[in-house]
């Protein structure tokens, strides 16, 4: 190359995009490609006065980034304050106030500090068939919990799926537990590998950092990401300034067709990349650059490097279209079938025949080219290899880029640095007014009446002069004069020195001052960033509850920023766990990305191997910032000194990063704790109870026992008694008997002495009755003898009278 051709005209002209019903091989034609880029170009880069939408949006990007750097231009301040062009009677400090820049990095760094976990959900079929199967087995658990705790109890046996403390009792714990205890080994594989790829590219500290700033300084936020079979997954930050899509009213840019980076390219790089340009399109390369800086006005003193020698602009595009694909259905003679891809113009003639059959399928694709804008010269243009689709609907294929702007309408972006830059600007001109007013402001003086001080003697010889006036004053406050002229006249300036006050200056200053009080309030008012977010001057007056309400409703403010961050963060997720699939198949780096997430779970490397045969949802956690954790950890305190909680549940709930599950759990493990502590209550009753049965019972046994200790000493008395009564009545039975007997024995000798007095009266009485019998007979003979003898009478009288034989014993009764 021997120098630069001389420049040609620019002319961009209406170019409307191709047809996308076109047939596959027609849109993968370089005349196919060129007409997308120059349609492109035509919508972003055509010329309208002295507008362009690309560079309007390039130049409007840059303003609000020096605004928020703090760096703006001077020239609409000192237009402001010069009078006819004319500044050289100021003497200013044209220095940037920086209120901008300090509600940029309050707002930036407080999202950066927002920490997020990124959680994979498998959902291919194996996986949803595997977690149902699993809520099964717990589900059967907590139907057979008491004939399993019997078996465990009785037989030893352990047959819980689940850890019996970790077992649900109810639907809603068995939905928790399943969101926080269920992690099958791929997902955690999954996570690692989204998170090994983050790091690898340095995405929190940097990509992401960069993405946060745009969006709170120029509002929208764009990152990219590729696929390098040598490198493996690779992701990029993309300046938005660079940045051009097809028209949306999403503010996640989703249902864009086409997206775009405009790039300043050193020409001998492009020589290198595509060595096979003809003559024709190097000399229109050569020739293109300063035409197309003077087409646009583009010059050395703006905010880019355009202008440098050797460079060109091209236009890196992305084209979204859609093909056909079609396959031939065929039924093998072992009844088996084959499916086998065909050509688009595949004609089925086998109406009737059953063993064929035609199958088609509408599917997206992604186009990228390269056009060196201000020409037709086309540098690429090839399907998209390796490109983003989702398992779970191949027909969709995911951009290279994500893009996101909360505040975008019907084409225009808004931020928070727009809305204050006029009010910054309000601060800045009030603040060189003020500068000017100082400057302009004049001290108190002194009015010194030259004839009060005429022929004054001060009695040392000296004259009084107006320099001794003004020192005697100065030092003493107390100044000499004379109440009348040498003449004798009455002297109007008796009092020679008089103050004089000016007041006008500060009347400006506290109006400038307001002025800038009140843009600062305007901001605070219209992006809702108010001064308790940052705490730089709170009010004393003002309670702790207020101020954190006040903070509150500043983070409620930026949101939408927030929100966006998350989105760019979770598609972004998205695109690398879809693409991890072309890594484990077809990549080299395949080992290298299993090592690094080997080294983090070793036991997981064999699911790694094979998270390729997986489909997954990701989604974000966001970890609840400091006022929310701060109300999570009052809720635990006050809970754990009712006794509701534990100690240990405390660090349980505040590892759970996401709060509407802390949430949950802390309700679940509160109800649990309460029912644990109810039961105990019980327990407690129902052992009081037992104990107050027990000590009644044991009461009522020692009063038994006592009464029957007392019922056995009164009968042991009473057989003591009862013993000695019988003992006495015994002996008194035994002294009876032998008195008895004693008597029996004197009644028997009685007796016997009776028996024997009667038997004696009774043999005396029968001796004397038959002495009687014998006398009577005798007598009775004689009486007899006597008549038979005629003898005289007899005399019967006893011929014994006298006492020597008398016997008491005839006295005894008969």
């Amino acid at each position: 190359m021997k120098g630069f051709s001389k420049p040609v005209e620019i002319s961009i002209k209406y170019k409307g995009f191709p047809n996308q019903n076109d047939t596959f091989e027609t849109q993968k034609l370089l005349d196919y490609g060129l007409q997308v880029g120059e349609a492109i170009q035509y919508e972003w880069f055509k010329k309208q006065g002295q507008s362009c939408k690309y560079f309007d949006n390039r130049s409007e990007f840059h303003k609000r980034r020096l605004y928020a750097n703090g760096i703006q231009p001077l020239g609409k301040y000192k237009e402001f304050m010069a009078i006819n062009g004319d500044m050289s009677y100021l003497n200013l400090d044209w220095n940037i106030i920086p209120v901008i820049p300090k509600f940029c990095d309050i707002v930036s760094n407080g999202l950066s500090n927002r920490d997020y976990s990124i959680k994979a959900f498998s959902i291919d079929p194996v996986s949803t068939d595997n977690r149902i199967k699993y809520r099964q087995m717990v589900e059967k658990d907590m139907r057979t919990k008491d004939i399993l705790l019997a078996a465990k109890e009785h037989l030893g046996i352990d047959a819980f799926s689940v850890p019996q403390d970790k077992l649900p009792e109810s639907p809603q714990e068995l939905e928790l537990h399943m969101q926080l205890d269920y992690k099958p080994s791929i997902e955690i594989s999954q996570e690692l590998a989204i998170e090994a790829v983050r790091q690898e590219n340095d995405y929190k500290d940097t990509i992401e950092t960069r993405i946060v700033r745009d969006l709170v300084e120029i509002g929208i936020g764009a990152v990219k990401h590729r696929y390098i079979p040598t490198d493996g997954i690779k992701l990029e930050y993309v300046d938005p300034a660079n940045l051009i899509w097809s028209y949306t009213e999403d503010p996640y840019f989703r249902d864009c067709f086409y997206y775009g980076e405009y790039k300043n390219v050193n020409m001998s790089e492009v020589y290198k990349e595509f060595p096979n340009m003809n003559p024709e399109e190097r000399e229109r390369i050569e020739s293109i650059g300063s035409s197309w800086n003077s087409y646009y006005g583009i010059s050395s003193n703006t905010e880019t490097n355009d202008t440098l020698d050797g460079k060109i602009g091209l236009l890196y595009f992305n084209y979204k279209t859609s093909r056909e694909k079609v396959w031939k259905k065929k039924k093998s003679n072992q009844g088996g079938l084959k499916v086998i891809p065909k050509d688009i113009d595949f004609v089925y003639k086998g109406e009737g025949n059953t063993d064929f059959e035609k199958l088609t399928k509408i599917e997206e694709v992604w186009f990228e080219g390269i056009l060196v804008l201000g020409t037709s010269v086309l540098l690429k243009w090839e399907v998209s290899k390796n490109m983003v689709k989702e398992k779970s609907n191949l027909n969709k294929v995911l951009p290279n880029y994500v893009v996101c702007s909360p505040k975008l309408y019907k084409g225009n972006i808004d931020s928070l640095v727009s809305k204050m830059i006029p009010f910054a600007d309000d601060i800045q001109m009030s603040w060189l007014k003020l500068q000017q007013v100082k400057q302009r402001v004049v001290p108190d003086g002194q009015y010194l009446d030259v004839d009060g001080l005429v022929d004054i003697n001060l009695g040392n010889g000296q004259a009084y002069t107006v320099d001794d006036a003004l020192n005697m004053y100065f030092q003493t406050g107390t100044v000499i004069g004379r109440s009348s002229t040498v003449g004798g006249e009455f002297n109007h300036a008796k009092v020679p020195i008089t103050e004089i006050r000016h007041s006008s200056g500060q009347e400006k200053i506290s109006s400038l001052w307001n002025s800038i009080q009140i843009s600062l309030d305007m901001i605070a008012t219209v992006t809702g960033i108010n001064q308790a977010v940052d705490g730089s001057n709170p009010d004393k007056y003002a309670l702790v509850g207020l101020q954190k309400m006040a903070a509150y409703s500043s983070n409620v403010a930026t949101r939408h920023l927030l929100t966006a961050m998350l989105f760019i963060s979770k598609e972004l997720s998205k695109s690398i766990s879809n693409r991890m699939s072309d890594v484990l198949q077809f990549s080299e780096t395949k080992q290298d990305l299993i090592n690094k997430i080997g080294r983090t779970s070793v036991a997981n490397l064999d699911e790694i191997k094979k998270m390729y045969l997986y489909d997954f949802d990701i989604f974000l956690e966001l970890t609840p910032d400091e006022e929310e954790r701060a109300k999570l950890e009052a809720d635990i305190s006050f809970e754990i000194q009712q006794g509701n909680l534990g100690v240990e549940d405390k660090y349980v709930i505040l590892n759970i990063k996401n709060n509407k599950l802390a949430g949950s759990f802390l309700t679940i493990r509160k109800g649990r704790r309460m029912k644990e502590k109810q039961e105990i209550e019980m327990q407690k009753i129902d052992a009081q109870t037992q104990g107050n049965i027990q000590s009644s019972q044991a009461s009522a046994e020692s009063k038994a026992q006592l009464l029957q200790m007392e019922s056995q000493v009164k009968l042991q008395v009473e057989q003591q008694r009862m013993q000695g009564e019988m003992a006495k009545m015994e002996r008194e039975a035994e002294l009876k008997m032998i008195l008895m007997a004693k008597e029996f024995e004197y009644q028997m000798s009685l007796k016997g002495v009776e028996v024997e007095s009667i038997n004696k009266r009774d043999t005396e009485k029968e001796d004397r009755k038959d002495k009687r019998t014998e006398l009577q007979a005798e007598q009775q003979s004689k009486m007899i003898e006597q008549r038979k003898n005629n003898t005289g009478a007899i005399t019967f009288e006893s011929s014994n009278d006298g006492l020597g034989s008398f016997d008491f014993g005839e006295f005894d009764p008969r």
